[in-house]
């Protein structure tokens, strides 16, 4: 990717590719510098999503919600269902009301979504916690047992239960 940009600098497409592989590798300034570069560039595709993880990685919540209030609004429901998760997490991290919370509706398509959806039913209070850990425990994929459990990590640290966050944080 650097060497399609060292021949075509201005290849917002091949920018992207390599926003995305800093971001999915957590080298998230430089995913977060090439993001930008093409929001303010004229890139064609919306970023927002992309944009709010990025500061949400780098612990810049109040940023974040922003990018994923914006995201919420152009998005069909498999979106919709990632923005209120992180968006959610973002809120309580910064000591605010997860306002896309009551958007979350039973029977959204969730797509791949699976752990997302979990965890937000877990929030809303329409699963119990001892479901969503025997959920947690069913689950026979790494990347999905994960979720599950970062977003029961999240509901753990808004509950105050540091040390059981901190168990579910090494298990994964």
């Amino acid at each position: 990717i650097n060497e399609v940009l060292e021949i075509k600098p201005n290849d917002l497409k091949a920018l992207r590719v390599r926003a995305i592989r800093h971001l999915t590798t957590l080298q998230v300034a430089k995913a977060l510098d090439d993001f930008t570069y093409l929001d303010n560039n004229g890139f064609s595709e919306d970023l927002s999503y992309q944009l709010g993880l990025s500061y949400f990685y780098l612990s810049r919540y109040e940023e974040a919600l922003v990018y994923f209030e914006k995201c919420f609004t152009l998005s069909t429901d498999e979106m919709k269902v990632a923005c209120i998760y992180w968006h959610t997490i973002a809120a309580w991290r910064c000591g605010r009301s997860p306002s896309l919370l009551k958007e979350f509706k039973i029977g959204m398509d969730i797509g791949h979504h699976v752990g997302y959806d979990a965890a937000l039913k877990l929030y809303t209070g329409v699963l119990s916690e001892d479901v969503y850990l025997m959920l947690l425990a069913e689950e026979p994929s790494d990347l999905e047992y994960s979720i599950f459990s970062y977003g029961y990590c999240a509901y753990l640290e808004k509950e105050k239960r540091s040390a059981e966050k901190d168990s579910v944080l090494n298990d994964i």
